[in-house]
């Protein structure tokens, strides 16, 4: 633990320095000087902003916004103001995951949720919650039930039952599904911050980690919006966009046999086979 005499001396080098900081050199000196040293580091340019300020909250509120313009989110909480502790922010990189938790799934199968379009993707995956899984069959409409019976029972348990909607218009619901089985490779679609509180996934600070975390977010909020966009359009045209997808994967009229061997053909296979068949037919 450093000497109150060489706390004293950083905290004179970011002079001029409000009240509040003053006395959180007594009450947290070790922790202020990280979270300065994180400031000049990270938001060189809100520097005036935090030490004009006067409320440990506020100043935390203000790195946690400038922070997300130029990185990416962390807690919500802190950006608020609520936060009393330079150590909230300064342990670990308090991130924001974005991971499937059972509370979304609940939110997903209440009444008029309002997100049919997430409702039909998510059906096409086993998410071991047998009775969240009828609760979301007794949303849809008699159509899409019908339709869905085309599919197996407990929905595709295996990613790579759906590799042929790979560069496909229906990729996204193979990331959905990624997303549903922590499967992406990113972690804020992998894990969510349930898991990430139980299992203490929180990365320690470091230049190396804000840069790779940064390019995870952007690279998430990309497919993300790839996601969304298709659960749109599946929300706007249910039933044609549903049995166009599920003709593209099991195709129409398809024997048993026939149906689980096209389960495993990427897409491009899947184009060549229905080439050969046409063939044999004319």
């Amino acid at each position: 633990m450093e000497s109150i005499e060489s706390l004293i001396q950083k905290i004179k080098s970011y002079y001029p320095i409000s009240i509040s900081m003053l006395i959180a050199h007594f009450n947290q000196g070790e922790e202020l000087i990280i979270f300065l040293e994180m400031v000049d580091e990270y938001i060189p340019d809100s520097k005036r902003d935090i030490l004009n300020e006067n409320d440990v909250g506020n100043q935390i509120a203000i790195f946690a916004n400038a922070f997300e313009d130029k990185y990416f989110p962390l807690w919500y909480h802190l950006q608020e103001g609520e936060s009393e502790s330079y150590q909230e922010l300064t342990f670990q990189i308090p991130l924001v995951y974005r991971g499937f938790t059972s509370d979304d799934y609940d939110e997903l199968i209440s009444e008029d949720s309002g997100y049919l379009g997430n409702q039909i993707m998510t059906f096409f995956f086993d998410t071991n919650e047998t009775g969240r899984r009828a609760a979301l069959y007794d949303c849809f409409d008699s159509v899409i039930r019908e339709q869905f019976k085309r599919i197996p029972e407990e929905g595709y348990t295996n990613i790579a039952d759906l590799k042929m909607l790979e560069k496909t218009d229906y990729e996204p619901l193979l990331l959905w599904g990624k997303k549903l089985y922590q499967e992406t490779g990113n972690e804020f679609f992998d894990i969510s911050d349930e898991d990430a509180g139980y299992n203490n996934q929180y990365p320690d600070w470091s230049r190396e980690n804000v840069d790779y975390y940064t390019k995870a977010w952007k690279n998430f909020l990309k497919l993300d919006k790839k996601v969304s966009d298709f659960a749109a359009k599946l929300q706007n045209n249910p039933h044609e966009m549903l049995e166009e997808i599920i003709d593209f994967l099991v195709g129409k009229d398809l024997t048993d046999q026939q149906f689980e061997n096209r389960k495993n053909i990427g897409a491009r296979q899947l184009v060549l086979a229905g080439f050969e068949e046409n063939a044999k037919e004319n």
